[in-house]
């Protein structure tokens, strides 16, 4: 079976956190890689070598997800509410 990774962008305030924790749970630690603030130049390549069968499964933050590239086979998603 192929495994894909997961790109999550969410807004602030948005239950990103509580997400990431679900998935840390189910997944294990391991699993997860908080992306915020990191240098988005060298990102793209670095999920790439990351995700995989046995690697990263979930790449998180407050990151525009214009600004990264990721594989083709990423399953990209974002988090968003009604204001309150």
């Amino acid at each position: 079976m192929t495994h894909r990774a997961i790109f999550l962008f969410h807004i602030w305030k948005t239950g990103g956190t509580s997400i990431a924790a679900t998935f840390r749970r189910a997944l294990g630690p391991r699993s997860l890689l908080n992306i915020e603030g990191r240098d988005f130049g060298t990102l793209s390549k670095r999920m790439e070598s990351l995700s995989g069968s046995h690697g990263t499964k979930l790449f998180y933050g407050h990151v525009p997800p214009l600004f990264v590239n990721t594989p083709p086979e990423m399953i990209r998603t974002v988090v968003v509410r009604e204001p309150l």
